[in-house]
């Protein structure tokens, strides 16, 4: 069978982190290298932020919204209103955000939201094997 669509219902659910990222590398190549479309149904808005370009969200039935992640993922007004709960890397942007930081675009990995908090700050980047 070779499908141009695959639909993936909760593909992560109950895997331990090594599983997930097992299975996000292989839903990726499907998608980059065989050209594969991808639909990914999920309540893990991490997962969602890690692999999806486009997100539809739906409550209740109806489409409460359909756009890009970067769209979706800068409501969290939305999100919650549609009882789903933003990524936390999303909610510390949002809560640094409030507090006067400087953030152009949401991130959705840890060391790209670390490299922000460090130029806010205007600290030397401390690199791996420093001490920490």
């Amino acid at each position: 069978m070779d499908p141009e669509c695959l639909i993936l219902d909760e593909p992560t659910a109950g895997l331990d982190m090594r599983g997930r990222k097992r299975i996000f590398n292989i839903i990726e190549r499907l998608h980059k290298e065989a050209k594969k479309t991808i639909i990914l149904i999920s309540h893990s808005l991490e997962d969602v932020a890690m692999l999806c370009e486009r997100v539809i969200i739906l409550s209740k039935g109806k489409i409460n919204f359909d756009g890009s992640k970067h769209q979706a993922f800068e409501n969290v007004e939305l999100l919650e209103k549609s009882g789903l709960l933003p990524p936390d890397i999303l909610y510390l942007q949002h809560r640094l955000k409030l507090k006067g930081f400087k953030i152009d675009k949401f991130e959705y990995s840890i060391e790209k939201v670390a490299d922000m908090i460090v130029k806010n700050l205007h600290l030397p980047f401390v690199e791996e094997g420093d001490g920490f």
